[in-house]
């Protein structure tokens, strides 16, 4: 059994074992298509212009205090440094700012872990630790930032440590339970672990919210279905995947050696 594993940006995940069809980062990697929000959700997406708009006024003066909260001089320097995608610069100017009290924090509290998160995805490569710490930080400073905990699932799992993963995921869900990406990964966590049950479930559940990658999630629940002994469950999903994408080669070949193990038993 293979199952593809559909990930942006590609991580070979126990290829000698499964092919799991790539789960979908979609917080991470922007180079490919951006993420599409589920209608009637708020798929967490913020731009670095959009904080800026939203930016609450500066704070009154403190006697013998420079005024450095948002709509001063290193405020705009840090949203600046933010907007340009130079995000260590950015939070080296808001850690400035935190000696100046906690309404500061609060105030800057979003933009910074904006940038907590832009660095964690430069150094999600190279450092996964390091990573890992600045996206713990910015769900300290915003616990509901969709964004935030699935990146942070994305590197439990490059890690291997998928109970934190699947805790991860599991703060998407809650908050928002229609995001399909995030039952595609716990999808393919439960088919790694071979609890096949868990896995269907979950792959049965993207399937329902119908995401662009229709395909591949009938594709992965197809394999776990015949690895539960479900072969006609199988057999009529990866049809649907081959009638949703003629191109997915994965299906067909599937397909056709399912159909040719069939044949010969009849």
């Amino acid at each position: 059994m293979w199952i593809i594993l559909r990930e942006r940006p590609s991580v070979v995940l126990d290829k000698s074992v499964l092919s799991l069809v790539k789960h979908k980062a979609s917080f991470i990697d922007r180079e490919e298509e951006p993420l599409q929000p589920v209608a009637g959700t708020a798929v967490e997406a913020e731009t670095a212009t959009a904080l800026v708009d939203s930016s609450p006024p500066g704070l009154p003066a403190e006697p013998g205090t420079a005024i450095e909260a948002p709509g001063t001089e290193l405020y705009q320097q840090a949203m600046d440094a933010l907007i340009a995608g130079h995000y260590q610069q950015a939070i080296d100017l808001f850690e400035k700012m935190l000696p100046l009290g906690p309404e500061t924090k609060a105030r800057i509290a979003s933009p910074y872990a904006e940038a907590l998160i832009g660095q964690a995805e430069k150094l999600a490569g190279t450092d996964v630790k390091k990573a890992t710490q600045l996206l713990e930080e910015s769900i300290r400073l915003n616990p509901a930032s969709e964004q935030a905990h699935f990146q942070l699932g994305m590197l439990y799992l490059r890690q291997k440590d998928y109970p934190k993963a699947i805790a991860s995921y599991q703060n998407v869900i809650a908050l928002n339970p229609e995001f399909p990406d995030t039952y595609f990964n716990l999808g393919f966590i439960h088919a790694l672990a071979k609890d096949y049950a868990k896995a269907e479930a979950m792959y049965a559940r993207v399937v329902a919210l119908a995401p662009a990658y229709l395909d591949e999630a009938l594709f992965n629940l197809a394999l776990v279905q015949n690895e539960l002994g479900m072969k006609e469950a199988c057999l009529v999903n990866l049809e649907k995947a081959v009638a949703v994408n003629p191109k997915n080669m994965p299906a067909r070949n599937y397909l056709k050696k399912l159909q040719g193990v069939s044949g010969e038993k009849q």
